[in-house]
């Protein structure tokens, strides 16, 4: 693997130090999502891949799609930069008495061999990265030849670059299921003006990106929207899916 330059690596410290720092609100988030059946809205983006397949989770946090997807039978590797993240995935696993392979590592680079999974999935971890594009690439890589890339993420940070964004993101924001348990966001919200994907309009960013790295099967579905006082409708959740050529 090559060598990351210091500020990347510096950026990379910071945005998982920051994850560490919330890893137990995170995964309370996550057993509330897991009691409520939250899985089921996801599902769909997963159907047709075949039992047992090799899976990846890129960015797993503290476990939400690593375990129900080993649930659902299929063989789990979970990958995430935060030591945080792991532990609480880890419990989580554990707890609902199904093996993940837990893996700590940076999602831009990969520590796997080309196509070896059969999926490659992700949660509101793109707009976390300094180099999302590459990232893409990397997961692309991992899959085999016809894998599916699932791509669940939002225009998190668009308020701090979009005017309009700016105007509802505190209307959004109490929509939102977060549990911070006292963790202030200012070290996030500072990062998050050097990451790239704030200033970005997505999905639109994602499919073009995907298409133009050679993805196949390209789509994109607007899952939640905030409507400006002047009516128009801003996208905020998404997802985005892809399947590598044969």
């Amino acid at each position: 693997m090559a060598e990351l330059p210091s500020s990347n690596r510096d950026l990379l410290a910071a945005v998982g130090r920051y994850w560490d720092t919330r890893s137990e609100g995170y995964a309370e988030q996550v057993d509330r999502e897991q009691q409520e059946n939250a899985f089921a809205a996801y599902r769909e983006a997963f159907e047709g891949i075949a039992p047992a397949a090799r899976v990846l989770d890129v960015g797993c946090g503290p476990g939400f799609f690593a375990t129900e997807l080993a649930k659902a039978g299929f063989a789990v590797t979970a990958l995430d930069y935060s030591d945080g993240m792991l532990e609480k995935a880890r419990q989580r696993a554990a707890a609902c008495g199904v093996a993940v392979d837990f893996v700590q590592g940076d999602a831009e680079h990969l520590p796997f061999e080309t196509g070896s999974f059969a999926l490659v999935c992700s949660r509101n971890v793109l707009w976390n990265l300094p180099h999302p594009e590459a990232a893409l690439a990397e997961w692309l890589r991992v899959l085999a030849p016809g894998g599916r890339l699932v791509c669940f993420d939002g225009n998190h940070y668009r308020w701090l670059f979009d005017e309009r964004y700016r105007q509802v993101h505190q209307d959004w924001e109490k929509t939102v299921n977060h549990v911070f348990l006292g963790v202030s966001t200012t070290p996030i919200d500072t990062i998050a003006r050097d990451l790239p994907l704030g200033a970005r309009q997505r999905p639109e960013w994602d499919t073009a990106t995907l298409e133009k790295l050679g993805a196949e099967c390209v789509q994109s579905r607007v899952l939640g929207v905030t409507a400006t006082q002047d009516g128009q409708e801003l996208t905020q959740s998404f997802v985005v899916t892809a399947q590598k050529p044969f």
